[in-house]
């Protein structure tokens, strides 16, 4: 990911040749979001596109935290706990 991510950034987190290929964008800045208990503030939201698999997910990351909720396809996964 960027370092300093604006809308529409995209970049490559998975690349690893005839296994899979991903590619990012960054959709959403600024949210909140809760998990594990806590809110946080200043939350990304990103698209992930997964070759070969054609598979579409979005991630949403906390600053100094890392991914608090992904939504897979068909499903919802969220941070349960963090220090």
């Amino acid at each position: 990911m960027p370092a300093d991510p604006k809308v529409g950034d995209q970049f490559r987190f998975e690349d690893v040749p005839r296994i899979t290929t991903e590619s990012d964008r960054v959709e959403e800045l600024g949210m909140r979001g809760g998990a594990a208990g806590r809110r946080f503030t200043g939350v990304i939201r990103i698209q992930e596109f997964m070759q070969p698999e054609g598979e579409v997910k979005y991630k949403l990351y906390a600053p100094d935290v890392g991914v608090i909720v992904e939504y897979p396809p068909g499903g919802r996964t969220v941070l349960e706990s963090c220090r």
